[in-house]
Formats: C-alpha cells, structure tokens, sequence
C-alpha cells in the first residue's frame, strides 16, 4: 500500500518541495520554488534586468558582515507582494550551502505520514472536496461547498431557482439565463463573484468570511451599476417636469426631499403625503444626522419617511424621490442594514412602489427640507398644508 501511496504522490513531490534559502548561490530566481508561501512558490513576476540565469544570490548583499536584501533592486524588479516577501526572509550570516526541504510538514523533512497527508489532498481535488485546494472545481467552490450552500440557502429567489447539491456549474448557469429575469440574473453573477473573493480572503488573508449578508451586498452592488449606466442612456421621451397625483383614489404620493450644506452636521428632511386629488394630507420636516457618506444618509432618510407613513397609518403610498439612494458609489454594512430595515417596514404596507424623479417635481418637499435644515423644531401637520407651501401646491394642480 506504501508503494502505491509514494508511486501517487511521486510527480507532486516537486510541487510539496521547496528550495531552503541559505547564501543563494545554487538557487535560480526564475526557475526554482523559493519563495515562503503555501502556493506557487516560484516568482510570477515578469523578468527584467536580470538574465534568465540569475541566482538569488544576486539579489543579496555580502559586502558586510550582516548579508542584507538589495532592496531597491528587488522593489524595481518584482510585483509588490513578491518584492515583501522576499525581504521578509531572513538571511543568515553564516551563509551555510541550499537545501532542499519537504514543507508539508514543520521539519521539513519527508516522511510517509505527509505522504498519506499529501495523497489525501490530491484525492480530494480530484473529487472537489478540498476547499483550499488550487485544482478545486467552480461547481464545488460556489455551490457545493458549506460556505457556498449558506449562501444559497438565503437567496431571494430560491423557491423557483434550485437544484441538487451536485449540479454542475454550467447547467445551473444555463437554466439561470433561460429562469431569471433582470436584475435577478445580474444579482446571481454578482452574488457568484462575491463568493469567490470570499474564497480569496479564506485562503490567502487567513479571514473568516461570513455569508450572512452577502445577499444584500449583491444587491446593492447590482441595482447601483445597473442605474450607473441608465444615465449614459439617452431616453427619447420628454421628461415630466411637474409633479403629478396618483391615478387611484386609494394610493397615496410620499415625497420625500433632502437639504444639507457641507459645513452642517445634519440634514433638512421634508415630507409630503397627497392624495389623487393633490390634496395635502400630511407633512412634516425635521433634521436628521449627516452620515459619513451620502448613500448611508439617504437610506436613512428613506427609513425615517416609511416610518412616518406608517405611524400615521398610510399603506398604500407611492414614494417619490430625487436620486437619492444613488448619490454616490460608496456602499458600506451599515447601509446595508437600513436597507434591511426598510425591507421590513415594506411589508406593513399595502402598496408600495418607489420612483425617481426630477427635481421639479419635488419642489414642495424641497420647501420642506430646506425649512428643516434651518429649523432645529421638528414641525408635523395631519390633513392641513402648512401655509408657506400652499402657493407651490397650488401649482403643482393647476
């Protein structure tokens, strides 16, 4: 058994052996496996400078009694991330002949249990159980695996889009263009890259990635993109530029409007509730918090609008707001977690739906914002509009 054991693991010995460094002399910098790392020891940078057959030796400075790095010449040559790894290798002034060593185990030397070790990864990456394996399979890494199936089993949409534990990942890409619809497709593909670089910090930071929340990064990441683009789109039809009642007696318009100056530490929040007729049935402006970015700020003013409407008991509304939940790129855990809150308070309505509007067609709730921003009081009217705004509503139903 022995026999067949090392007959296996013969061709990844090389692959498990690496070159000890002592004075350099015998170790070539672009052929050999030299570097300290669990995978792909030999450099990837690209050569320059240096001829083919260079050794690491000429990457060492002997002229003191304490060899040192060049390290100028190893940042000029060398990726980054090689060029810090290669002088964070100790050089020892002893200067003692190369070595080679085996590193799947401490000692360095080969023995028959690091064989059995190594022939049970080689057979769990042929199988796709080895998930820290550099030969693992995409089906395995993002689907099979535990961290992939966390995941999965918090998806939006897998009621209608599931499949057996071992599917191939080509056929589950196929079924999704030809099931989901967008953005639900482009929610996937964001959702797979995430658990890859999920993967990525796993192996190669040694961090503990959670999969809880991933969903919600998905996204956002995805709807920011895809509005992102809709500005390079040119629309054929004529903007609205006035506000305009909602086409049901039952469903009612929710404007909501920021105003902020740099140097405040808050922001103006105006909202307005009216009916099909344009009637004001309810209004109110405060000051909320200025947040570190102007996403997380306009997530919590969308939060703080649902909860008014739903205080006062208001389920069937239509939202309408300038843009704001696409202020800037910056997106963070703490956004995230509002929008999970405003999820929630979504599904004590009735109806709900949120549109984007120009900034004409905001004007009242503007009015409101801008009062609020100046105004530390908070001011609340139920089915009264407040008088400096009856002009401007006025107008909005002529």
């Amino acid at each position: 058994m022995l026999g067949v054991v090392l007959l296996k693991v013969v061709i990844s010995c090389f692959n498990a052996a690496g070159g000890e460094l002592a004075n350099g002399t015998m170790i070539s910098i672009w052929q050999d496996k030299w570097l300290p790392m669990e995978f792909n020891q030999k450099i990837i940078s690209p050569r320059c400078i240096l001829p083919p057959t260079a050794r690491v030796s000429d990457l060492i400075d002997l002229s003191s009694f304490q060899p040192r790095w060049k390290a100028f010449l190893i940042d000029f040559i060398f990726f980054p991330f090689e060029a810090e790894i290669i002088k964070s290798i100790p050089l020892s002034i002893r200067q003692p002949p190369n070595s080679l060593i085996w590193t799947k185990n401490r000692a360095g030397t080969f023995t028959v249990r690091s064989a059995y070790f190594l022939q049970k990864e080689i057979e769990e990456a042929a199988t796709g159980n080895g998930a820290s394996s550099s030969t693992e399979s995409c089906s395995h890494l993002l689907w099979e695996c535990s961290f992939a199936q966390a995941v999965w089993l918090d998806a939006p949409f897998r009621n209608s889009f599931s499949f057996p534990l071992h599917t191939q990942f080509v056929a589950i890409i196929d079924a999704a263009i030809k099931k989901l619809q967008s953005p639900e497709f482009e929610i996937l593909c964001v959702a797979f890259w995430m658990i890859w670089n999920c993967r990525n910090k796993a192996i190669f930071e040694d961090s503990n990635p959670k999969p809880a929340g991933l969903w919600s990064r998905a996204s956002i990441y995805t709807l920011e993109f895809m509005e992102a683009n809709k500005k390079h789109l040119v629309s054929s039809a004529a903007p609205v530029c006035r506000w305009s009642p909602p086409s049901i007696d039952t469903v009612f318009k929710l404007n909501i409007a920021i105003s902020q100056s740099k140097s405040s530490p808050s922001v103006g929040v105006g909202l307005l509730i009216r009916n099909s007729k344009g009637e004001v049935m309810a209004a109110a402006c405060e000051q909320a918090r200025k947040e570190l970015n102007a996403l997380w700020t306009a997530a919590s003013v969308v939060r703080i609008a649902l909860l008014f409407c739903q205080n006062i008991s208001f389920t069937k509304i239509i939202a309408e707001l300038v843009d704001l939940l696409n202020s800037d790129r910056i997106c963070s855990l703490e956004v995230a977690w509002i929008l999970e809150d405003i999820k929630l308070i979504c599904e004590h309505f009735v109806d709900i739906s949120f549109v984007s509007v120009l900034l004409k067609c905001n004007r009242v709730a503007l009015a409101l914002a801008s009062v609020a921003k100046e105004n530390e009081e908070a001011i609340v009217r139920i089915e009264e509009c407040l008088s400096f705004l009856f002009l401007i509503v006025q107008h909005d139903i002529e």
